[in-house]
């Protein structure tokens, strides 16, 4: 076929290569697409197909077409675009037949008459999609399709393609009329559309980011409760093991009762009971099951959770399955053995209800879904109403899964075979998977796609429209300036033809008057050049004078430079050197020799190679890499710190730097010169200050390690004791006399003092982590005042002390954390209770203040908030040191008695720190202290000011 079309057609051959052409281009143009929003695209291949029907004819052009729009199907899934693009190709080529030349004019036209009804009539009639899609591609196909028109317009007419393409040889030029027409469209459409998909750019990454913090969010919170529900759920369970010590191995109402009421504090568990090493039931709370079956007697040995506890002696979180023995439907297992001489004897087991725990998860569910699933892709529970327990969970999942980070990855449901792509995003979620510890178990935590798809659909419609108005406008203005101007232009050329000539003949030129100051301007430029014309002899002669004497001021003043710039480099103590790339020669001060420890005699011959053999390999190749960027042009200047060998053996740092000063012909660098400083004592200063940093560094992260890991595996072991002697307490294991309860009410005093010293430690250990999780709301400073002074009455009412409080009316609107804020005023205040002697009194003043210098600029105010006291004041000694970790004001007899962490203070600055806010304090010994806080108004966590948007409940985190 080839052969033929070559000997026989050759007009028609290269008609088909250039066609071949037009479809490969076209067809990567559609491939090269710049995404506007989710599943919406900007696509060029109509460029290449206007190239074809304006160069090949109207048949190739459709020919073309077919093949370029072809790939809009694998875009978007549908072949409709393909019919629009066609016709479009269609409607230009019957245009060009009948004569018209505008291309521009002539796709505007097509969308406005056909091409917007076509689209409306597919994708709103046959695919039924929703308004807001289908506004959407109705104004993204015509700005595409109207762009497209312009970029081929403007290559078509001002590039020599068009006589390149057609084979003929032509000497026509755009006309200034049609280069102003280009002009004024693009002006206008190239920055909109830049703007428009640079905007849609950053608002889609935006709220990508946000889905996925919140998605990683939500998963951190949930795994969070369920590694906490987990703990305590085994905690219960080895409360049930622990009874097989307590009570003989057999039923008894005794037995019976702890079940009910270890069950009654765990009412998660659907069910409880006590089984021995054969794995029957001892006791079982309820005592029969849903089907009015005894429970008692019941043998479990074939269950693969205790065939795991029974191996691995270890408390033992089971994967779901059907229960059958007290419940009949999908739960969960947690058993804990009783093991003596390395043997099961007993173990305590609870069979979880399931839709409690899924209760708890909904309150972590934002806009998205919970699931938790087991080793085996078994659905435990999730907030998904369509995942049933035991289902598999890849059996619900069925998409394409893209990864966008190495925590969080988007997935997309399949496409339907000529449904848009856009439908398909509807259904798409961004989701993590994290491990829950001490289980098998994976917490699937998922976030819709949905909202943001619609919001960048609706923000795409708006710039759209705008585009489209402003394309309006160019195209009107277009018309109108080009023609205007133009006209201007003709009659200038006329005058203009010829001058050299009238001016030898002495001829007189009139000049016109133009309409613009462009124009008058070009006018008067010419006016200059006649009268430059008449005088240019003399003008010569006397420029020759005035150039002579330039120069010779221009030799003084380089003379003084050089002399300047050598005081300088001799003051400053450097080497320099001067380099021929090219041939490789090279010159050096004394200086440069110096540093290494040489006189400059003693390294001739001198060239680059000098340099090289003194310079560390490993620095020579780093040098070459930086002096190839600086050749290329891509930095503008050579600067390096490399090792060089000194004469006595040992390596020094010099710093390097140079430019390039001459270029060849062929933009090659000629000459490079530049200066050369021991660097070596800045060097060492350096590496010594890095090696410090890092172990600063070190120690740091092993005390937050320490402090984080001692306070978890103390508080773990804390629980177990609190919840034991709080059953003790209750008389739940058995009578207690006064002397045991007096015990036990010192060792509860002495646990709850001790969660405090482990929170406070946890606390202070997130701020200075930039850890600490703000959940940030309006703050109504009325009630957290009522509920502060509520807390601290008794106290206050035991040393005869009153509590004042003074709030100013018209407070600015506040934000911020409520629980946090009324953690400070409360360790303020008890503070001033323990520090005021009886018949005292203590204040609690809040008032408005203006904006501070140093608040954020969204500030529209501030509330100052202070607690003041009549109690013993604080020296300004320590007044410097209140706020800092671990110290006590130690002089007085009453903080003794009371004792602490010395954190309070710490934790409180660092709260309102988080907060945006300051905190003092003002005392004088004797008289009292005032503590002092504030809070800026209207304005909350990362700049952002959430006054009247109702976001209360929203967790931020502090950076």
């Amino acid at each position: 076929m080839f052969n033929f079309l070559r000997n026989e057609k050759p007009e028609l051959f290269r008609k088909f290569l250039m066609a071949l052409a037009f479809s490969a281009l076209g067809y990567c143009g559609n491939y090269l697409s710049l995404p506007v929003a989710l599943g919406v695209d900007f696509i060029f291949g109509s460029i290449f197909s206007i190239f074809a029907v304006v160069t090949l004819g109207l048949w190739w052009g459709i020919g073309v077409s077919i093949v370029v729009s072809s790939y809009t199907y694998l875009l978007w899934n549908h072949p409709y675009a393909i019919i629009i693009f066609t016709v479009e190709i269609l409607w230009i080529g019957l245009a060009l037949k009948r004569g018209k030349k505008n291309i521009l004019l002539i796709d505007s036209l097509y969308w406005l008459i056909l091409g917007i009804p076509l689209v409306i009539a597919f994708y709103s009639g046959v695919q039924q999609l929703d308004t807001q899609s289908v506004a959407i591609i109705v104004l993204k196909q015509a700005v595409n399709g109207i762009f497209n028109a312009m970029v081929a317009s403007i290559i078509l007419s001002n590039t020599p393609l068009r006589q390149w393409m057609l084979g003929k040889k032509s000497t026509r030029l755009p006309t200034y009329s049609t280069i102003i027409f280009h002009l004024i469209a693009v002006s206008l459409m190239f920055p909109s559309l830049s703007l428009l998909l640079y905007m849609n750019h950053r608002v889609a990454a935006s709220q990508q980011r946000q889905a996925m913090a919140n998605v990683q969010e939500n998963a951190h919170e949930a795994r969070a409760f369920i590694q906490m529900w987990v703990g305590n759920h085994v905690n219960a369970a080895r409360v049930i093991a622990g009874l097989g010590e307590k009570y003989p191995p057999r039923p008894s109402p005794e037995l019976q009762e702890e079940l009910i009421q270890i069950r009654k504090l765990f009412p998660d568990y659907h069910n409880v009971f006590l089984g021995d090493a054969d794995a029957t039931t001892i006791a079982f709370d309820p005592p029969v099951n849903e089907r009015g079956e005894s429970t008692i007697g019941i043998n479990f040995a074939d269950r693969a959770w205790f065939k795991q506890l029974e191996n691995t002696l270890k408390p033992v979180v089971s994967d779901v399955f059907m229960g059958r023995g007290g419940i009949f439907s999908p739960i969960f297992t947690i058993s804990v053995p009783l093991v003596r001489d390395e043997k099961l004897v007993w173990f305590g087991l609870g069979a979880v209800n399931l839709e409690k725990l899924n209760d708890h998860l909904a309150t972590f569910s934002y806009e998205g879904d919970l699931s938790l699933v087991d080793r085996n892709g078994n659905i435990i529970v999730s907030t998904n109403k369509n995942r049933k327990p035991l289902t598999s969970i890849v059996e619900t999942n069925k998409g394409t899964i893209v990864t966008i980070s190495s925590d969080v990855s988007l997935w997309v449901p399949g496409t339907i075979k000529n449904v848009s792509i856009m439908n398909a995003w509807k259904g798409a979620y961004y989701f993590t998977r994290v491990p829950i510890d001490k289980t098998n178990w994976i917490l699937v935590t998922e976030n819709s796609v949905k909202p943001m798809q619609k919001y960048l659909y609706s923000l795409t419609i708006w710039g759209m429209g705008g585009v489209a108005v402003l394309y309006a406008l160019s195209m009107l203005l277009a018309l109108v300036f080009s023609r205007k101007l133009s006209r201007s232009v003709e009659s200038l050329s006329i005058i203009t033809k010829d001058i050299p000539l009238k001016i030898e003949k002495q001829d007189m030129i009139v000049w016109p008057h133009m309409a613009t100051v462009e124009m008058e301007q070009l006018t008067n430029n010419f006016k200059d050049t006649e009268s430059a014309l008449r005088k240019y002899v003399q003008e010569v002669r006397q420029s020759n004078v005035a150039l002579e004497q330039k120069v010779q001021e221009r030799t003084w003043e380089l003379q003084n430079e050089r002399q300047r710039l050598g005081d300088i480099l001799y003051g400053t103590n450097s080497g320099t050197w001067e380099w021929n790339v090219q041939t490789g020669e090279a010159s050096f001060n004394e200086r440069w020799a110096n540093i290494i420890g040489y006189d400059l005699q003693e390294l001739e011959p001198i060239s680059i190679q000098t340099w090289i053999d003194f310079t560390h390999p490993d620095d020579l190749k780093v040098s070459n890499e930086i002096l190839e960027k600086h050749f290329k042009r891509e930095i503008d200047y050579y600067e390096c710190e490399c090792r060089m060998k000194h004469k006595d053996g040992n390596w020094v740092w010099v710093l390097d730097r140079g430019k390039v000063v001459s270029w060849t012909e062929d933009s090659k660098p000629l000459t490079m010169s530049g200066t050369r400083q021991d660097v070596t004592d800045r060097k060492v200063y350096e590496s010594s200050l890095i090696k410090t940093a890092k172990e600063l560094k070190r120690l740091a992260d092993l005390k937050s390690e320490f402090i984080s890991i001692t306070s978890h595996e103390i508080r773990t072991p804390l629980t177990s004791i609190k919840n034991a002697v709080d059953i003790i307490v209750k008389g739940k294991a058995g009578a207690i006399n006064d002397g045991q309860g007096k015990f036990l009410s010192m060792a509860q005093r002495n646990i709850n003092r001790l969660t405090t010293i482990i929170n406070d430690m946890l606390n202070i250990s997130k701020i200075e982590a930039g850890k600490m999780n703000y959940e940030y709301a309006q703050i109504d400073i009325r009630d957290i005042t009522g509920n502060v002074i509520n807390t601290l009455q008794p106290l206050a009412n035991k040393k005869s002390i009153a509590l004042n409080v003074d709030i100013s009316p018209d407070l600015p609107v506040i934000f911020g954390d409520v629980d946090k804020i009324e953690q400070v005023l409360i360790n303020l205040a008890d503070n001033a209770i323990k520090f005021t002697p009886e018949q005292g009194a203590v204040t609690i003043e809040v008032h408005q203040g203006e904006v501070l210098s140093d608040m954020p600029e969204e500030a529209t105010g501030y509330v100052e908030i202070s607690v003041a006291d009549t109690g013993i004041g604080i020296s300004k000694e320590h007044q410097k040191h209140l706020f800092e970790k671990f110290y006590q004001v130690l002089h007085s007899l009453e903080r003794k008695k009371e004792g602490g962490t010395g954190l309070g203070l710490a934790i409180c600055k660092g709260i309102i720190d988080g907060h945006k806010g300051k905190i003092w304090c003002e005392s004088t010994e004797s008289k009292g202290s005032t503590f002092y806080f504030t809070l800026p108004g209207g304005w909350s966590d990362n700049g952002r000011t959430l006054r009247g948007s109702g976001l209360r409940g929203q967790t931020l985190i502090s950076d």
